[in-house]
């Protein structure tokens, strides 16, 4: 007569070292990911609309970059923010509440460099992505070297383009602040502590 053996995952053992039964649970990769990111309140995906500064001298193109992240309310994924000159959008800052900055560099009371430098002054810690008006390769890498998260070109820049660019800074953003809260931490467990390995 062929022996009647439970499923693997519905074995039950008793440890040499313990009276408690324990189940050999089926590992999946998913849950023990969920369980980190809940443990540690770390999301890969915003839970509120991400607070975008848009900081552009053109009141066209800041409807049309409005348009792009804010036309399908069924999302809610964006909020902009509106500023139209540099001025403005550091005294905006100083209200708090924004998590992103969408900047280009050529406003009525600033220009090149100077824009992102001052603005990387005013919001150290958060992601800056440049508009840029022309494909000023140098300016490109100049902004980079001090910073800037991406350089997009305004002329060639589509919806999907921004949005995926957006959503790509805004999780290395994410992950770097986890990062250092790990490291500020000494006990912190580490993701292999919660897929059970040694």
């Amino acid at each position: 007569m062929r022996a009647n053996i439970p499923p693997q995952d519905q074995i039950v053992a008793t440890s040499p070292h313990s009276q408690k039964s324990w189940k050999n649970p089926v590992f999946d990769p998913i849950r023990c990911l969920s369980v980190f990111f809940k443990r540690h309140q770390w999301s890969p995906v915003p839970i509120k609309p991400l607070n975008i500064l848009l900081v552009d001298g053109s009141s066209d193109y800041s409807a049309l970059v409005s348009q792009w992240l804010c036309g399908d309310p069924s999302l809610q994924e964006f909020k902009v923010i509106w500023s139209d000159s540099l001025a403005s959008a550091i005294f905006r800052l100083e209200k708090g509440d924004i998590d992103l900055i969408l900047v280009e560099l050529g406003l009525p009371d600033s220009e090149g460099i100077e824009t992102f430098n001052a603005l990387r002054g005013r919001a150290e810690l958060l992601p800056i992505i440049v508009l840029g008006a022309g494909d000023n390769q140098a300016l490109a890498l100049q902004t980079i070297r001090h910073g800037a998260e991406d350089y997009l070109i305004k002329p060639t820049c589509t919806a999907e383009l921004l949005i995926r660019t957006l959503r790509h800074s805004a999780v290395r953003h994410q992950v770097v602040i986890h990062r250092n809260r790990a490291q500020e931490c000494p006990n912190v467990a580490r993701v292999i502590g919660v897929l059970g390995g040694t």
